[in-house]
């Protein structure tokens, strides 16, 4: 693919096109917009602004419209420092805006952005616009070719504003109660004029000491300057095939702006950066099948390089670093042999003098970073898990013991801090910092022995020992070692359920296991232990089965969690998340389902969003990408898996050996991949597999292996030459392996692996494919069709005595009502009765407000956060009993409930009806199958109740069937589990 066109977009046709083949832009008009919560809502899309392109403390921003905005990054003490839009290019002819053309191509590059316009009442006459980033701003050249009809132009320049980060699609759209007032006016120095634009003091939000104030100045080559109201405009006489060189430049208050001094320095200035690039793209080219792919790779490095501080990455476009927002950026920067920018974050992060902490925009540790029970101690925050990870591959990939010296004394303080805060009974917890340690987990705070954290810890400690003994430091090397042991054989006897096949979320401070999972706990066995293929591959499969789902268009996406749904996005589809999992089903022969997945992540990133090249933070329910400008995690997480996973190229032994593992879907017949050091092409022709490896001098071995259907018999060669391999029979796939040393090297550093498989039938292996999605599925609001006659023809049973509760606890890692009060419309106030679609309910109304309702409440208690200790609540008990005394054929339980995330599949008490003849019927209650949730009413065989306008939260209708041919006496109703809440308003019976 050309390194200089990423892709096209057409206004006219509402297509992209990749060179060798279409895909479809999202298209112009209303766009869906999900946030945290899942919860959808409908917007403008946006048009301008929408692609941000970075370098330095600069922010080329540009769009589907012609138009092009400078944002200025300031270096502020903040986590989330302001943007700043030193203004905007806008160009008319003929006093038309560009923007307003009928025809707009748009041709989105790595340096900025080019448009092809032209106005269907003047179609002869073309209009070029290119833009070009630069260290303190962009440049940009206009032209027009054709016959020269019209050629009264302004080239119109100002609008500053300020925002934080770009999560809106209005967010730079300007009104006129947002901008921010500035004084203009033209400059004259020897080389040139140009018209500076300055904020009025305190103008601009700055959280930094002292303020600064920025200007921008604006010229264009042999214009005519002018002053109106702010803006720079520069009125000319456009000439056919003339090119205008425009620019604009920020500086701070002290500091002076420089322009090129002529035409030839500025068209200098813009092939410098195309170069540099061009160089950044060249680094790693690709050519796959799905050019969706090779084309994300592209958008992946640049975003990558537009992150950049010099010494670590940026989480977003502009906001703070820490250990958890490099949790993939530099994995991606060794997968890319990028060893010095790999080396710099390693040491950056190691050597802090107080550990980890979050590094705000200016460099410096946040002085506000405390734990939930107030200490200051950076030491405890466990970012450092990911960290180690990385250090161990970079050390693995380039036998710079060295750095880990360097680095070793300050990352053992770290580890010996996170110990003495973090283990419960052996084992590791998550808490309320879990961000810090598993990026976007910080709604998590599951309490008691996690697997995931656990899984990890044991191959961290793992890794960390072979650093300690391969650096002479044998006596903590057997230290660690044994930690990793020790861990590993807790976790899998207390969490690996042997009849489920997987591990258990957590086992919590009340000794209840939990079955909903965040995807960590089916991945991590696969990519950071040793463990045996077992518990990998059967955990692989449960993921599949539970949190895959399938977009209308047919995309494979993974949601990252099937816990309660709707908590801080738990459910939400994230790409950094899919790429990990992708990397794991590569690990493990999966090749169809990593290439789904990235291909998912690639379309989002690309051509399905709003900011095309921009990798996002999240996805919506139907795979676009959210509206971001850039996002570090998600690009450094498809770039390693991409080459790690999809590749499998990796250096590894201490420099000294290039490991190639590749993944390619079955339907391939060709790929490629070339790396600084090492690359790969793949060609397939019937059942003749072909690998090319191309490696650096300086490795003396080659491994190479495939994963490939389960084989009768093997025909491989090296290079001509007969070749020794090895196989190893997994549950549903066989793994080739071959070594390869200099023996087999012919010239040039390439080895050409040839495979003849002869496969065993495929009948003969267990498959299982991918769910059709998540464990639950979020109800809709009650209608009609979900229940039958039997409610509308059901009574009401009389339990007024018993409702005699108006506030329930309501808690969860985001919100904490502790006295919530459950409010819902359409109740008659003269006869107590509540209607809903397919029948109605008898309640009692509260004393106070309109639509809140008395109820019976059944609660155990809850657990003290900083504790664990459960708390018993002195206004309710966990036990109820509701006489009934007839026979009856059905019941129906119009309830709300509430229980904590960790609690979802648990069983939180039961039901039990007693009927006159000695005789009892127990019911189970499962959050999530008959229990739901106040955010959310997902379980399974219950129905949503819309509540009130004024409250987001829901109730539902639980039916079950009674046995009419005997008297059912009562229904007890115990609560053995803390966290959970039952609020029971009214009881129907069908006798």
């Amino acid at each position: 693919m050309n390194n200089n066109l990423l892709f096209h977009y057409s206004c006219e046709s509402g297509k992209v096109e990749i060179i060798a083949e279409k895909q479809e832009r999202i298209k112009l008009g209303t766009a869906v917009r999900t946030d945290h919560r899942s919860k959808t809502a409908y917007s403008k899309r946006a048009t301008r602004f929408n692609r941000g392109v970075k370098k330095g403390r600069s922010i080329l921003a540009v769009g589907d419209e012609p138009m092009a905005a400078l944002i200025c990054v300031n270096p502020e003490p903040s986590e989330a420092p302001f943007l700043h839009k030193l203004g905007h290019l806008q160009i008319k002819i003929n006093d038309r805006l560009l923007e307003e053309a009928e025809n707009i191509r748009t041709v989105f590059t790595p340096w900025g952005a080019d448009w092809t316009i032209n106005f269907t009442e003047n179609r002869d006459q073309v209009f070029y616009l290119k833009t070009v980033i630069t260290d303190q701003g962009f440049n940009a050249v206009f032209e027009t070719s054709g016959d020269v009809i019209w050629q009264d132009v302004e080239i119109i320049y100002g609008g500053f504003l300020f925002g934080e980060r770009t999560f809106q699609p209005e967010y730079f759209v300007e009104r006129p109660d947002n901008l921010i007032p500035v004084v203009a006016e033209t400059v004259k120095t020897r080389d040139m004029d140009y018209i500076k634009i300055s904020a009025l003091d305190g103008g601009f939000n700055y959280t930094g000491n002292p303020p600064v104030t920025e200007y921008a100045g604006f010229t264009v080559f042999g214009g005519i300057s002018a002053v109106s109201g702010g803006f720079g405009i520069y009125r000319i006489k456009i000439k056919k095939d003339e090119k205008y060189g425009i620019c604009a430049r920020f500086a701070d208050e002290k500091k002076t702006i420089l322009f090129p001094e002529n035409k030839p320095a500025l068209d200098r200035e813009i092939n410098r950066e195309k170069q540099r690039f061009e160089k950044l793209l060249a680094a790693c080219p690709s050519d796959v099948p799905d050019n969706i792919l090779d084309l994300a790779l592209k958008h992946a490095v640049l975003n990558m390089d537009y992150l950049y501080t010099g010494s670590a990455w940026f989480e977003g476009g502009h906001w703070w670093n820490s250990y958890f927002t490099n949790n993939n950026q530099i994995s991606a920067a060794i997968a890319l042999m990028d060893f010095s920018k790999a080396r710099n974050a390693l040491l950056y992060f190691g050597l802090k003098e107080k550990g980890y902490g979050v590094i705000l925009a200016d460099g410096q540790l946040d002085p506000n970073g405390t734990f939930s029970d107030g200490r200051e101690d950076f030491l405890a925050y466990d970012g450092i898990p990911y960290y180690l990870h990385q250090l161990y591959e970079y050390v693995d990939a380039t036998g710079d013991t060295g750095l880990f010296d360097v680095v070793c004394e300050n990352v053992i303080k770290m580890i010996e801090s996170l110990e003495l805060s973090r283990m419960n009974n052996g084992l590791y917890s998550w808490h309320r910092a879990c961000n810090m340690f598993l990026y976007q987990a910080d709604h998590l705070q599951l309490p008691g022995a996690s697997s995931s954290v656990s899984l990890m810890m044991a191959g961290i400690y793992k890794k960390l020992s072979v650093l300690l003994g391969k650096t002479g430091k044998n006596r903590q090397a057997l230290l660690y070692i044994k930690k990793s042991e020790n861990i590993l054989a807790k976790t899998i006897a207390k969490l690996w359920d042997k009849e489920r096949k997987f591990f258990v979320s957590h086992e919590d401070w009340q000794g209840h296991k939990h079955f909903g999972h965040y995807y960590t706990d089916l991945v991590f066995p696969a990519l950071y232990t040793d463990l045996p293929p077992e518990y990998a591959e059967r955990s692989l499969d449960h993921l599949k089965r539970t949190l895959f789902i399938k977009a209308d268009s047919g995309n494979l996406l993974m949601r990252v969690g099937d816990l309660k749904p709707s908590l801080f996005g738990n459910d939400n589809v994230m790409p950094t998340q899919m790429a990990e999992t992708a990397r794991a089903f590569a690990k493990y022969g999966e090749a169809a389902v990593c290439g789904e997945l990235l291909k998912s992540i690639a379309l989002a990133a690309t051509v399905y969003t709003e900011a095309p090249g921009s990798f996002p933070e999240r996805l919506s329910d139907d795979g676009k990408g959210e509206y971001n400008y850039m996002f570090g995690n998600p690009a450094g997480a498809y770039i390693y898996a991409y080459i790690c996973g999809l590749f499998g190229i990796r250096a590894g032994d201490y420099g000294k050996c290039l490991y190639v593992s590749p993944a390619f879907p079955p339907d391939w017949d060709k790929a490629e991949l070339q790396l600084l050091y090492g690359g790969l092409k793949y060609r397939r022709s019937g059942k003749v597999l072909e690998y090319y490896i191309n490696a650096d001098q300086r490795f003396k071995t080659v491994i190479f292996s495939v994963c490939l259907d389960p084989i009768e018999n093997l025909d491989i060669s090296i290079n001509g030459k007969a070749g020794e391999y090895t196989v190893e029979h997994r549950l549903t796939r066989d793994v080739v392996s071959i070594r390869i040393d200099q023996q087999f090297l012919v010239s040039g550093g390439e080895y050409r692996v040839r495979i003849i498989p002869l496969y065993r039938k495929i009948a003969e292996i267990e498959k299982n494919e991918c769910g059709d999605g998540p464990a639950h599925k979020p109800c809709d609001s009650i209608s009609g069709k979900n229940l039958s006659w039997e409610l509308l023809s059901s009574k009401p049973l009389d339990m007024d005595h018993l409702l005699i509760n108006e506030t329930i606890r309501a808690s969860s890692a985001w919100r904490q009502d502790n006295e919530y009060k459950p409010c819902f419309s359409g109740i008659d106030r003269n006869s107590n009765i509540m209607e809903i679609a397919g029948g109605s309910f008898k309640i009692i109304p509260a004393e106070n407000g309109t639509g809140y309702l008395k109820f019976l409440r059944v609660a155990f208690g809850y657990s003290d956060p900083i504790t664990g200790f459960t708390r018993h609540f002195n206004d309710c008990s966990n036990h109820a009993r509701i006489p009934v005394r007839r026979q009856v054929k059905k019941i129906f339980f119009f309830m709300m409930t509430e229980a904590d995330a960790r609690l979802t599949y648990s069983k939180i008490g039961y039901m039990c009806f007693a009927y006159s003849d000695g005789s009892t019927v127990y019911m189970d209650l499962v959050q999530g199958k008959n229990i739901s949730s106040l955010i959310e009413p997902f379980a399974a065989d219950a129905v949503a109740i819309v509540p009130a306008k004024e409250s987001a939260d829901c109730g539902f209708i639980l039916a079950m069937d009674g046995d009419n041919s005997k008297t059912l006496s009562y229904i007890d109703i115990d609560i053995n589990t803390s966290d959970a809440d039952v609020a029971i308003f009214a009881v129907n019976i069908l006798t």
